[in-house]
């Protein structure tokens, strides 16, 4: 197996701890996302500068405005979103991002799409219903605003992922997560003071966590990646993430899996099997 499909798994299990990290703190999603990137920033700003590769084309920096923006409404939405509906009904919704990017790829980035693509989406979407059960949602409206919010989200993904394979023919990986992260704190810097979040002593450790490790090596993992492998390939590895929150939720909060749960994990898992095969 190519190891950048090794990146993109192990990135797609860490985001699978991003919701119970979320949950954690009760900033607004937007205030959550600014910290987030922020931090993430400074380090690759200090590491670029370290490497001496803070030198920017300038020619192409839309391009890295464009994914903050877009980053800004991925993360933003579904941070909220998981604080409006279940992590489950929040991650089904986020995750028919990669039907998008199968949709746009062709003809933004010329990447083909071949039948192995749609089967291995097909077997992922449905093993990602089966795994997380979307027919228990609720009729409230905190559900429906949850989902919508996800749905929204997953437009930001998709365009991220997208603007991630464009970008990566002038800059370094690092560069593309300086920029984007940079970007997004600096938008989002105006908004922060007009809110002033008070950020409780039991926010720091999880900030951290969602800045260093979601926010930072997560998405460096997936921007390597996306240089080397069809933007269709990678979106729909990633639906190892809601595999591994599964695990994760067995590992930390003791609940076993179901049936139901193993047999969408084996589904999600074929398609990942599908696309990585030679």
């Amino acid at each position: 197996m190519d190891k950048h499909y090794a990146y993109v798994a192990l990135s797609a299990t860490i985001f699978g701890s991003m919701g119970l990290v979320v949950r954690m703190i009760s900033i607004p999603g937007i205030a959550m996302y600014f910290f987030a990137a922020l931090i993430s920033a400074l380090l690759m700003a200090g590491i670029l500068y370290k490497e001496g590769s803070l030198r920017f084309d300038r020619r192409y920096l839309w391009i890295l405005i464009l994914m903050a923006l877009f980053n800004i409404l991925n993360n933003a939405t579904y941070f909220f979103a998981y604080k409006m509906t279940t992590i489950a009904n929040a991650t089904f919704a986020h995750y028919l991002a990669p039907v998008l990017i199968v949709l746009f790829a062709p003809f933004m980035l010329h990447d083909k799409t071949d039948k192995k693509i749609w089967i291995a989406i097909v077997l992922a979407l449905l093993g990602l219903f089966v795994l997380i059960r979307p027919g228990t949602l609720n009729s409230g409206s905190s559900d429906a605003l949850g989902i919508g919010l996800a749905l929204i989200s997953a437009i930001g993904y998709a365009a991220v992922m997208l603007l991630s394979r464009k970008a990566s023919k002038y800059y370094q990986p690092k560069q593309i997560l300086f920029g984007q992260m940079g970007f997004a704190a600096l938008f989002l810097a105006p908004v922060m003071l007009y809110l002033q979040p008070d950020i409780a002593a039991t926010d720091i450790i999880p900030l951290l966590i969602l800045g260093l490790v979601h926010q930072c090596f997560a998405v460096l993992l997936i921007v390597k990646a996306i240089r080397a492998l069809p933007a269709q390939n990678v979106s729909i590895v990633t639906y190892l993430e809601p595999v591994s929150a599964v695990i994760l939720a067995f590992i930390f909060l003791n609940e076993v899996p179901s049936i139901a749960t193993l047999l969408g994990g084996a589904l999600i898992l074929a398609s990942c099997y599908l696309i990585t095969k030679k």
